[in-house]
């Protein structure tokens, strides 16, 4: 299934260099795909999945002139044929670490944690000052 999956990336985005890709485990409603180390590659596995996928898409593509902080930027995507495994958004990896609350919980320095607030404070008020 994951070979499909990039030959379909493969036959809408010829030019586009695949040396390497593997599974990010972690997708429940979506196959990941890290592609070159750099390039995330969402695939819906479910119908409801692609609708919600195309109106996320519709939304990253409206915000992310606005927002500071770095956000998925779909410059992949193939949203056509609304059909598990063929549908899919991809995007440049974005550097960090998922921000769990058990990872969260576990830092100690308190500077850290207010810089991170802070961070996400000024998320949501870019994201809430945006006109619907």
């Amino acid at each position: 299934m994951i070979n499909n999956y990039m030959k379909n990336v493969k036959s809408i985005y010829p030019n586009i260099s695949i040396e390497n890709f593997y599974l990010n485990e972690m997708g429940q409603n979506n196959d990941v795909l890290i592609v070159n180390h750099s390039l995330v590659f969402r695939f819906p596995k479910y119908k409801n999945g692609i609708i919600q996928l195309k109106r996320e898409t519709e939304i990253l593509q409206y915000i992310k002139d606005i927002i500071s902080t770095p956000i998925p930027n779909p410059i992949y995507q193939y949203l056509e044929e609304l059909e598990p495994g063929k549908v899919f958004t991809g995007y440049h990896l974005i550097d960090g670490v998922p921000l769990w609350g058990e990872s969260l919980r576990g830092i100690k320095n308190h500077a850290l944690v207010k810089g991170l607030a802070t961070q996400l404070v000024s998320f949501l008020v870019e994201l809430h000052s945006i006109s619907v």
